[in-house]
């Protein structure tokens, strides 16, 4: 993309959704360059009064990819499904156009964080309209009533599209949820599940084991069961008025959480001269484990004599 093409894309934005008080950004050279170019037109009497002016652009630091995770993971989802949907579909620009607006719609409608107070679920799309955006349904019944020469067209143009739209629903909510559950397990080592709080709202796989993520609908967490090393392994969720009990890899956390707890910080690894802390672990370790470390720090001690 060059940075003409990315001013263009930016002033769309702005016109549809309004001027951003931050972004943030990789370093590609397509980004800097448009930053030096808004912020020296910003200085002009004309933007005196524009929100533009108060523009502040973040950029992650170079080199370092995944600190830009939380939108790269999203945008990653979305190009792979849009690949897998019509890249092999031959359909006209307008077409595509109002394809990638309602599936837009539908990505900024997933549930981001559930606020317990107001017992509503936070999305995308509330942040950015105040509300809800309801786009026209896949398939309607009142299509007789269109008075038009080319009717059976237009009726074959709205059941591809729809088709077309059902298709990116369900291969984005199967890939979403692989994504999230990924996310989490990697940001908590493993452990993210042991953060589940009664009230919560996750992803539960009601049906049968090897029902498909497409159909994990959004349940209440009721209770939690721990094993004997104080780990969760069973949850009572709540859905439809009735309860289910769920094994813990069958539940999806949603994106964000009301009450984040801060992520494990790794234990680097032990040095020449430096004592052998051992980790916090909440299951006992194996008793080969616990001998190669006083192994270990015996080795250290004679290097140190």
């Amino acid at each position: 993309m060059s940075t003409p093409t990315f001013i263009l894309a930016l002033r769309r934005f702005i016109a549809q959704k309004g001027c951003p008080s931050r972004l943030a950004s990789d370093n590609a050279s397509t980004f800097h360059c448009g930053s030096q170019f808004l912020t020296k037109i910003s200085q002009s009497p004309e933007f005196k009064n524009s929100n533009l002016h108060h523009l502040n652009w973040r950029f992650i630091t170079p080199r370092t990819p995944h600190r830009g995770g939380a939108w790269e993971r999203l945008i990653g989802v979305t190009k792979n499904v849009i690949k897998k949907c019509f890249s092999d579909k031959t359909i006209t620009i307008d077409e595509f156009r109002t394809l990638l607006c309602e599936t837009e719609n539908f990505v900024n409608s997933r549930p981001l964080l559930y606020c317990a107070d107001s017992d509503e679920v936070l999305t995308p799309a509330k942040l950015l309209y105040g509300r809800e955006i309801i786009t026209s349904p896949l398939l309607v019944d009142h299509l007789d009533d269109i008075s038009h020469s080319h009717e059976t067209d237009l009726r074959l143009q709205y059941r591809i599209l729809s088709k077309l739209r059902a298709e990116f629903i369900k291969i984005f909510q199967a890939d979403y949820l692989v994504s999230l559950k990924t996310r989490h397990y990697c940001e908590f080592q493993g452990t993210y599940n042991d953060t589940l709080e009664t009230g919560e709202l996750v992803f539960a796989n009601l049906g049968l084991p090897k029902n498909p993520r497409v159909n994990w609908p959004l349940s209440k967490v009721v209770s939690v069961r721990l094993d004997n090393h104080n780990l969760p392994r069973e949850v009572d969720v709540l859905h439809g008025g009735k309860i289910y009990t769920r094994p813990i890899d069958r539940i999806i956390k949603l994106e964000l959480s009301a009450s984040k707890p801060t992520p494990p910080v790794p234990v680097p690894s032990p040095r020449l001269g430096t004592p052998i802390q051992p980790a916090l672990r909440a299951v006992p370790r194996r008793k080969a484990a616990v001998k190669c470390d006083k192994q270990r720090l015996d080795l250290l001690q004679s290097k140190q004599l």
